[in-house]
């Protein structure tokens, strides 16, 4: 997850202190060489030094730090990164200088998508949502939206999918809404966090949105870079002939539009896909065809992986002597690079074979090593995400409880109303009532006459149901049924 900060035309008036032809040279060869950081990475490292060069002969800050802002993403790009991270703090310095809001916040860019290859995921955090506050205080929503995919990538590493998912798709709602070019980019983002999930039909499903985006627009890179991970998710489900088509057709777009630090991941896939197909000796040329690639532009990160990926191949032979020789070499890439994360992988699967072999003691001292690096990396981030969670579940658990207790309050202020309601209808009907001493009825509080149903009915909940009691019907009642039978005998007999 790699996303740049773009530079900007706005710029401080030097004209009268630099000629207008060397400050125009030195832009221009900081605009060329950006522009085609990606595709000959190289090359905008050359034009990066020769501006630099010129700026200084100038005293031009502004192209100095733009020169530096190259030439650090082009060492980040090559897995250079201590030279990349100098050159990105010496940038954000002159940048801050300069009070260049945009210099900074793309300075700002390159040191956290080194931080992230180094394995410092809180400083990446950092650096990233520092850009983030810039771009948006800047208005540069485009920026903003690439300054979220670059925190997704941090929280990913840190295996935070929940904020890796939310931060990628408010980009992704930003991208749609300008139409933004590296649309494919954050579609293959999300696709990557399902992938981590284990959702890999969602993860196919973005993956393929990204491919079709990517083709519409002309985009062979990431077109290239969506098949390479089309591949790997139905790797993961075992399905070796889908993965296999679409880890080709990868391979064939990145070789065609030269694309060599692409092509070098898609060799390491492709060695990964044929080592879980047990089909060793395909497994072992697609290795070694990316470590020459890794080693051809001279990514030494990549150089370390494919290092490491050859010496997981040659321990599951049983090749223990060249899985140790392999895996030491990444090991000392890993450690050149300061890259932490590979330090600790390398670590963790020479202990293993050592341990296979009975060398006790070698194996200690590599897993003391692995912890120790591990912790580096993750214990620090792990405990605060780990106090992150159980704070956000506290939390939670109390606004459940707040609300269960809103609602018994609730039920409880209507139960009180109605004991309330009750209890002053039972000092209604106790109380002295007026009552007709013919018909009966009952004055209310407003002084009119009601029946004494109505009266009851109106004053509390109780239904009525008409009968007769025994003394009416001895008094009432039995007289006029049998005054009735009389009439009806008498009427019969005559």
């Amino acid at each position: 997850m790699e996303e740049s900060a773009k530079e900007f035309d706005t710029a401080p008036d030097f004209t009268d202190i630099v000629p207008a032809l060397g400050v125009e040279q030195i832009d221009s060869l900081n605009e060329q060489g950006w522009n085609i950081k990606k595709t000959d990475t190289k090359r905008t490292l050359e034009l990066a030094i020769q501006a630099r060069k010129l700026a200084q002969a100038h005293s031009y800050e502004r192209g100095i730090a733009y020169s530096l802002r190259n030439s650090s993403y082009s060492h980040y790009l090559l897995g250079d990164y201590a030279s990349g991270l100098d050159d990105a703090l010496e940038a954000m310095s002159l940048f801050e200088r300069l009070e260049d809001k945009d210099g900074v916040a793309s300075a700002l860019n390159c040191l956290g998508n080194i931080y992230r290859c180094l394995g410092e995921y809180s400083e990446s955090i950092k650096s990233h949502s520092r850009s983030l506050q810039l771009c948006e205080e800047l208005n540069n929503k485009h920026e903003a939206a690439k300054a979220l995919n670059n925190l997704g990538g941090g929280y990913l590493h840190l295996g935070d999918y929940a904020k890796a998912l939310e931060v990628n798709q408010q980009s992704l709602k930003i991208k749609e809404e300008i139409k933004a070019p590296d649309l494919p980019t954050t579609l293959s983002n999300i696709g990557l966090i399902y992938q981590h999930l284990g959702d890999h039909k969602q993860s196919i499903d973005y993956f393929l949105k990204g491919l079709q985006k990517s083709r519409e627009i002309g985009d062979s890179r990431s077109e290239s870079v969506c098949l390479a991970h089309l591949g790997e998710a139905y790797r993961f489900m075992g399905n070796y002939t889908s993965a296999l088509e679409y880890q080709l057709q990868a391979m064939e777009v990145s070789q065609k539009n030269e694309n060599r630090r692409i092509e070098g991941g898609i060799f390491i896939y492709l060695g990964k896909l044929y080592q879980d197909m047990e089909e060793h000796d395909k497994a072992l040329a697609s290795y070694l065809n990316g470590l020459r690639v890794a080693q051809q532009i001279g990514h030494r990160l990549s150089e370390s992986e494919a290092f490491m990926a050859l010496g997981e191949l040659y321990c599951k032979r049983e090749e223990y002597a060249k899985a140790i020789e392999s895996l030491s070499s990444g090991l000392s890439i890993a450690e050149e690079i300061e890259c932490s994360e590979n330090i600790f992988k390398a670590h963790h699967m020479l202990s293993l074979i050592y341990e296979r072999q009975g060398d006790f003691s070698s194996a200690l001292n590599h897993y003391k090593a692995f912890y120790e690096f591990r912790q580096k990396v993750f214990g620090e981030e792990a405990d605060r995400n780990l106090k992150r969670l159980m704070i956000q579940a506290e939390v939670e658990k109390a606004q459940k409880e707040a609300e269960i207790y809103r609602l018994k309050h609730v039920e409880l202020a209507a139960r009180v109303r109605e004991l309330e309601n009750a209890l002053a209808q039972i000092k209604q009907l106790q109380s002295l009532l007026p009552i007709c001493s013919y018909c009966k009825s009952i004055r209310n509080d407003e002084n009119y006459w009601q029946s004494v149903e109505s009266y009851i009915s109106l004053n509390t909940r109780t239904k009525f149901s008409h009968g007769i009691c025994p003394d009416c019907y001895e008094k009432v009642m039995r007289p006029q049924l049998e005054e009735m039978k009389r009439k009806r005998n008498l009427s019969h007999s005559g």
